[in-house]
């Protein structure tokens, strides 16, 4: 509610209690009963006319100005509990974007993994080759780390069933970050090993659609005209090939030996 109109509604509000309580207090003076030789109140200025009312009918100007007392204090409360509200939703409002705009980032390089996860476990695939390109889709361990710290921080921003989906999101990109070994070699890599990482890029996903149901991250999304692209997204094109191939590099290399390296002398 703009607050304009909050405003305008709460003197329109008090100004019709106060019209309410001066009309019953003219009735009740001009219908009211009267003693000997008493006439009504002459309507002359305001302040004059409700002093002389407020004189005569003591018991009922008391409980009348109480109640509208009362009232005017509820809608004043009511006023600033709407400026509370809305500064509320207005806060929560622009961390909501912020938030949307950082999940689709790590949505976005997380998609293309789990294209190449997919594409490893399939039965022509190459695990190995698939995990060199997945160690160099992902970002450094410490921007992980920070997506995780951002997302936390977020959370802090939301109401409870939010900051609990953001909470999880932090734990999923930390996740993530667990199943990457430290030197990022492939030869740990096994179907095990995958199917593990792709449980994770699923519980981040179930989280994301938790989050904001409208905005579907895992879909495709069109490129920037300019090249605002992270570190991952300047090598996303090979993932196209390997979810074709199964493999990477030349044919003459790759497709032959259907592994990574140097050709065989």
């Amino acid at each position: 509610m703009k607050k304009d109109t909050v405003l305008l509604a709460t003197l329109a509000i008090v100004a019709g209690i106060l019209f309410v309580v001066a009309g019953l207090l003219w009735m009740a003076d001009v219908w009211g009963p009267l003693k000997e030789n008493e006439q009504p109140c002459a309507l002359q200025l305001p302040l004059k006319w409700f002093g002389c009312v407020i004189g005569r009918q003591r018991d009922l100007a008391g409980g009348l100005i109480g109640a509208a007392g009362t009232i005017i204090a509820g809608i004043i409360a009511w006023r600033a509990a709407i400026k509370t509200i809305d500064a509320t939703r207005a806060k929560e409002s622009a961390a909501f974007e912020v938030a949307n705009q950082r999940i689709g980032t790590i949505a976005k390089c997380f998609n293309q993994v789990w294209r190449v996860v997919d594409r490893s476990l399939q039965g022509d695939g190459d695990p190995k080759s698939g995990a060199m390109l997945i160690f160099q889709l992902l970002p450094s361990d410490e921007l992980l780390n920070d997506w995780a710290e951002q997302l936390q921080t977020l959370a802090r921003e939301f109401d409870a069933k939010r900051k609990i989906d953001l909470e999880y999101l932090a734990e999923a990109v930390r996740s993530v970050r667990s199943c990457i070994p430290e030197d990022r070699k492939p030869q740990v890599v096994d179907e095990r090993w995958l199917n593990r990482l792709r449980n994770t890029l699923n519980s981040f996903k179930h989280r994301c659609e938790k989050f904001n149901p409208i905005d579907r991250y895992f879909e495709g999304r069109k490129s920037s005209p300019l090249d605002l692209r992270e570190d991952w997204e300047h090598i996303a094109g090979l993932v196209n090939i390997f979810e074709e191939k199964g493999r990477l590099g030349p044919k003459n290399i790759f497709e032959e030996k259907g592994r990574l390296g140097p050709k065989d002398k």
